[in-house]
């Protein structure tokens, strides 16, 4: 698939950010790197459109992220910029991130890296130190 040719950047956004390539995708949507027309800076852009019958539901469930990502400064999260929602639910509604430009975990399965035991301390326990701030600097906790 062309990236090219099949990648548009929705109207809600674009006078502010162009997509340059899909990231992700999940049942309620994808996520893209696209770049910040004003600043050159890339972020990340999670779209979130839907696919069950539960669309309320899950886009106030989509909205109370977008609230919560907004007042977390934690090392080691990805900033939050800005929401953009839509009162249409046919329309997509987005929360725009801090784009970390690093291999996922994933690619490194993928790879069939080893990690050293000394390697896979060090990560949990950066991961440990983040879910601890999530859920002690924050009220109500922030559980993920």
């Amino acid at each position: 698939m062309d990236n090219a040719q099949t990648l548009n950047t929705p109207e809600a956004l674009r006078f502010k950010y162009k997509y340059l390539r899909l990231l992700g995708e999940g049942s309620n949507g994808k996520t893209y790197l696209a770049q910040d027309l004003d600043s050159s800076q890339h972020v990340a852009i999670k779209a979130f459109k839907p696919k069950s019958n539960e669309v309320f539901k899950n886009l106030e469930l989509f909205k109370r992220e977008a609230m919560t990502l907004s007042s977390i400064t934690v090392k080691g999260v990805p900033k939050f910029y800005q929401s953009v929602f839509s009162n249409d639910l046919t329309e997509d509604n987005y929360i725009i991130q801090e784009y970390i430009d690093a291999p996922s975990l994933q690619s490194y399965l993928d790879d069939h890296v080893k990690f050293s035991e000394a390697d896979t301390l060090i990560l949990m326990d950066k991961i440990a130190h983040i879910l601890l701030d999530l859920h002690t600097r924050y009220t109500p906790p922030i559980i993920h």
